[in-house]
């Protein structure tokens, strides 16, 4: 895995909620980069290899109190 300044943290919505995914850099990601390969093609090798996207790990923040459903459907609205 690359260091942290090789990550990217895209954000996940178009509000000033402040929420972000994480993209960690794998070798794979890395050569998908470089290929250079669509953002779709390059999201679903971070998805294979492990990346929850906000809309789908929503059980976690509503569990832990973070946010409402409500407020995660607002901000995660595609």
């Amino acid at each position: 895995m690359r260091s942290a300044a090789h990550n990217v943290a895209r954000p996940a919505i178009k509000t000033g909620w402040g929420g972000y995914e994480l993209l960690l850099t794998t070798d794979e990601i890395q050569a998908q980069i470089h290929k250079p390969a669509s953002e779709a093609e390059i999201f679903q090798v971070a998805q294979r290899n492990g990346m929850r996207i906000m809309r789908r790990d929503d059980d976690r923040w509503l569990a832990d109190g973070v946010t409402i459903q409500a407020e995660l459907l607002r901000v995660t609205k595609e």
